[in-house]
């Protein structure tokens, strides 16, 4: 039997081998994919809302921060600025505290106004949390209402923030 040194390649395997490659490939794009819906499906999305008056889901009239996604968010910081300044806390208050010093809510108002003391904390998904409002929904009246939606509507507000993959996010609440 006589061997060629120049031996026509069997298209079979060359074949084989191509699809062998197409799959490892399609097999690496699944993967991200995969890992990419995994990060996407624990995503938090803050938003700021302010409700102007108690209304079911939200008894507490006043600015709140709402995780709408469906990861946790890992706050970071938060910015608050009142008619375009930055609010700056002075000792060991904190800055929702002087925000609410700086708005004339902590002395003179008929109802009690209640801020966060801390943001060094998780926001699990679906949940608020109030950052400055009315303790007690139910001291609200109309009046009351235009008192406290009157210094709010100065605030306007920055956080930032990172899901558990360590991805940062920024959001922010402007005048009304």
């Amino acid at each position: 039997m006589r061997v060629s040194k120049h031996t026509k390649p069997d298209w079979s395997q060359v074949a084989t081998i191509l699809i062998a490659f197409l799959a490892l490939g399609l097999s690496m794009y699944e993967f991200r994919a995969a890992r990419q819906h995994e990060r996407l499906s624990v995503k938090p999305i803050l938003q700021f809302e302010r409700v102007n008056a108690p209304v079911e889901g939200y008894p507490q009239p006043g600015i709140h921060l709402v995780n709408c996604g469906n990861g946790v968010a890992l706050l970071e910081s938060l910015t608050v600025y009142v008619d375009g300044k930055p609010v700056q806390p002075a000792g060991q208050a904190s800055v929702l505290e002087e925000t609410t010093r700086t708005l004339g809510l902590l002395e003179g108002q008929d109802f009690q106004v209640a801020y966060s003391i801390s943001l060094a904390q998780a926001l699990p998904a679906q949940q608020r949390r109030l950052l400055i409002g009315m303790k007690n929904g139910g001291d609200y009246t109309p009046e009351r209402g235009a008192v406290l939606n009157g210094a709010l509507a100065r605030v306007e507000a920055r956080v930032t923030y990172r899901s558990l993959y360590g991805d940062a996010y920024e959001s922010a609440l402007t005048r009304p």
